[in-house]
């Protein structure tokens, strides 16, 4: 393995003569740690029989990335491919699963692109510089979001402190990349409002390995959150969130308008506009909440300086969810209308979803979940969720939790995918199909040991979908529906130790044996994922030094290629040099591996990045 021995010898010892302060500490996962990704309600880990990762400000700050989906690559079970660069194609797959099955949500607001060809998650323009926590709920698990949720991932921007508060940020670095922030707000006992604005400038690398010009394709991303509460009674709140992002970004590998050529002078605008606006009614055994959101998304595709093609696309829901709880009983259910629209066609889906939650002894908690869904193009649909988790404490030091889940789904074929067979650009069995929904089961079994100061937890997974819709990958004749089921199994391990508060230790390891149909291995899958860190503190509290390793291994392309194992190793570190001003700076790829995520795409070779925060 090559690379500049001064150069990490240089960033290393910096970072060490430094040592004598440390940054907020990085906790172990605690069976009390609190998440509202499983079920929609605060449940403690302890009750919940699911697969959950929580990444807190402090995880955020020690990985340090721009872009969410880099963040994402350190989580368990987590896999990311990317198209050459920031702003380029990302899909994140959990467990092994098409991105397009991932929901993400962002305070409420459901970031799926109604454009895309399957209704996916924006992950291309999400970054992290508004972020503040992320909850990742693995496997097919989602019922209370929707029948075909094959993971979710939820976020939570910035929080806010009493009185009015502020903060400033810049981080400039590689590839003449330049991010620039603000946040303000102001929050006293009954209200709140924050505002948060972020402008990301980059001039990018060479997307793609056969544009031999060598010409940088470039990036932009200018991004407004709003989110506000105040209470209109003592029971009574209103909150709303307004989510605005124009991004334009540089590709290759388009074709030319006219001669249908490939060329290599591609670009990308987009603008997605999101609101919702939301009711909650909560007493101290009641909670309810009335919303209504809105996703509109419009994207531009240019070739040779000149527009290829516009995609549109909006998403309306209404919903409903009430939360009962009494003593070791909680309820939990409600019903959403959703419109899907682009400009040639529009559906409707109604839902009806329920999940009860039984605690006994504090020790033994049963959920029992199910959801029908009636699509006004394909029918109606009955899923289901059913879980327990155990508590043993006794004859062992800390907790062991020992958990198992089960859960079914479905996923109607997007406006789009019908649209494209029954267009003029669909030809051989893909022309005029006329698709039908997927079906999805899938079942995890677990333990995850609590201590003091380490967390150990080991989980099986197995999950099928039967009836896939594909893009077909080698003729591009269109979407086709695969007959039989493809499936995604394999075994999950993640550990964290803090042996002393200046010192965390934490790692995770997944493999991943997904098969298609015909029990090929599915594309882009590594079957092996790893990641390793450990992050160090002083006592005063005042800096931190973070590593981390990721580590991919036997993961193939189209055409049964195979994709490079490679291992990256990242560093960052974090000095609050006072009260209001911190400062942070990282290199990533520290010995400049050379992979490829997805066949023909090049990836960032070392890339190093300062930046500071005024808070006021």
């Amino acid at each position: 393995m090559q690379f500049n021995k001064s150069l990490v010898t240089l960033s290393v010892g910096t970072v060490f003569s430094c040592f004598g302060h440390s940054a907020e500490s990085i906790s172990t996962p605690s069976i009390e740690t609190i998440s509202v990704v499983s079920s929609r309600v605060e449940q403690p880990l302890s009750e919940m029989a699911t697969s959950v990762t929580v990444l807190t400000e402090a995880d955020l700050d020690a990985l340090g990335q721009i872009s969410l989906a880099d963040t994402l690559r350190s989580v368990t079970s987590v896999g990311v491919s990317n198209s050459g660069g920031l702003g380029k194609v990302t899909t994140v797959r959990i467990r092994g699963e098409e991105g397009f099955r991932t929901t993400v949500l962002v305070d409420g607001v459901d970031l799926a692109d109604p454009s895309a060809p399957q209704i996916t998650p924006v992950f291309d323009d999400l970054l992290t510089s508004q972020v503040q926590r992320v909850e990742i709920l693995r496997g097919p698990q989602g019922l209370l979001y929707g029948a075909d949720a094959g993971g979710v991932i939820r976020i939570t921007s910035s929080e806010l402190r009493p009185g009015t508060s502020g903060e400033i940020s810049v981080q400039m670095g590689a590839e003449n990349t330049q991010q620039y922030g603000a946040k303000v707000g102001y929050a006293n006992e009954t209200s709140h409002v924050f505002l948060s604005a972020g402008k990301t400038n980059s001039d990018g690398f060479n997307a793609q390995k056969a544009d031999e010009s060598g010409e940088e394709d470039g990036y932009e991303n200018t991004t407004l959150h709003l989110k506000a509460e105040t209470k209109l009674t003592d029971s009574l709140s209103v909150n709303l969130v307004l989510r605005d992002v124009d991004s334009q970004v540089d590709y290759d590998g388009c074709s030319d308008n006219v001669t249908f050529a490939t060329t290599h002078v591609c670009a990308s605008e987009a603008e997605q506009e999101t609101q919702r606006l939301a009711f909650v009614y909560k007493q101290e055994q009641y909670r309810q909440e009335v919303s209504y959101s809105n996703t509109d998304v419009r994207r531009d595709s240019f070739s040779n300086n000149l527009l290829g093609f516009t995609n549109e696309g909006k998403i309306k829901k209404f919903g409903y969810l009430g939360e009962m709880d009494f003593d070791n009983h909680r309820i939990v259910g409600g019903f959403e209308k959703k419109e899907e629209s682009i400009p040639t066609e529009k559906r409707d889906q109604h839902s009806l979803f329920a999940e009860y939650q039984y605690q006994y002894d504090k020790r033994w908690t049963t959920t029992a979940g199910i959801r029908h869904d009636d699509n006004d193009t394909f029918g109606t649909n009955t899923s289901y969720r059913l879980g327990s988790a155990y508590l043993i404490e006794s004859g062992l030091p800390g907790t062991l939790k020992l958990k198992a889940t089960y859960g079914t789904g479905f996923r109607a074929p997007s406006l789009f995918e019908q649209a494209y067979n029954d267009g003029d650009f669909a030809f051989g069995a893909a022309k005029d199909l006329q698709l039908t929904e997927e079906t999805s089961e899938g079942f995890d079994i677990g333990a995850e040991w609590f201590l003091d100061n380490t967390f150990v937890g080991i989980t099986y997974f197995n999950q099928k979908i039967e009836d896939e819709i594909q893009f077909d990958p080698v003729s591009f004749q269109g979407y086709l529906q695969t007959e039989g089921e493809s499936e995604s199994k394999g075994v999950e391990v993640e550990w964290h130790h803090t042996p002393s508060s200046q010192v965390k230790l934490w790692g995770n390891y997944t493999y991943n044996d997904s098969e298609t149909q015909t029990g090929e291995q599915r594309l882009r899958r590594p079957e092996h994922l790893a990641n390793v860190g450990i992050n160090l503190f002083n006592q005063s509290g005042e800096f931190s030094v973070n590593a981390n390793a990721h580590w991919e291994k036997d993961a193939i392309d189209i055409g049964g290629e195979p994709l490079d194992d490679f291992t990256t190793i990242n560093l960052s570190a974090q000095y609050q040099l006072s009260d209001t001003v911190k400062l942070n700076a990282r290199i990533d790829n520290v010995f400049n591996r050379e992979y490829e995520q997805v066949k023909g795409f090049n990836t960032a070779s070392r890339s190093a990045f300062v930046g500071a925060e005024w808070q006021f």
